[in-house]
């Protein structure tokens, strides 16, 4: 993830699997009412946290597995702002597995236009609890986000 960052294009973005929405409010803007960058990140990362439960990756499947995942990358474009007092959502899709390592992006869409106005393209991988190395993602979630982005790229 070098360079330019890559925004999906608003109609691609709603396509995506909605995953939370939000009224941005008082604890979640800066000084000039505008969403603050740490309402941006957590916005996103809950919306992957909830798009990944989803799919399988849960307290139940790391008990089961021995297997968790962890963020190698995350980039955030900001595209537009946000402020205070209006409705947002966080759509995610999976672009691309291995056996290892997952790619996609969150997008944070504000909903009066609708306008795209934050991408987070991010890069996680699964490892062992006790190993703490790469490990395989375990079935069924390998499956599942095999099939998510396979979707994906089916669409287009």
């Amino acid at each position: 993830m070098t360079g330019r960052i890559e925004v999906p294009p608003l109609d691609v973005a709603v396509e995506a699997r909605r995953m939370l929405e939000h009224t941005v409010g008082p604890d979640d803007v800066d000084l000039n009412d505008h969403l603050d960058v740490r309402g941006y990140v957590d916005l996103h990362l809950l919306g992957c946290e909830r798009y990944f439960a989803d799919l399988g990756l849960g307290d139940d499947y790391r008990r089961r597995t021995g297997l968790t995942v962890f963020s190698l990358a995350h980039s955030v474009a900001y595209v537009a702002e946000v402020h205070l007092g209006e409705r947002v959502a966080v759509h995610v899709q999976v672009t691309s597995t291995t056996d290892t390592v997952v790619r996609g992006w969150s997008v944070l869409v504000e909903q009066s236009g609708p306008t795209v106005s934050s991408v987070c393209h991010f890069v996680d991988a699964s490892a062992g609890l006790s190993s703490r190395r790469l490990e395989p993602f375990a079935e069924p979630l390998l499956g599942a986000l095999r099939t998510a982005a396979v979707d994906r790229q089916t669409d287009t």
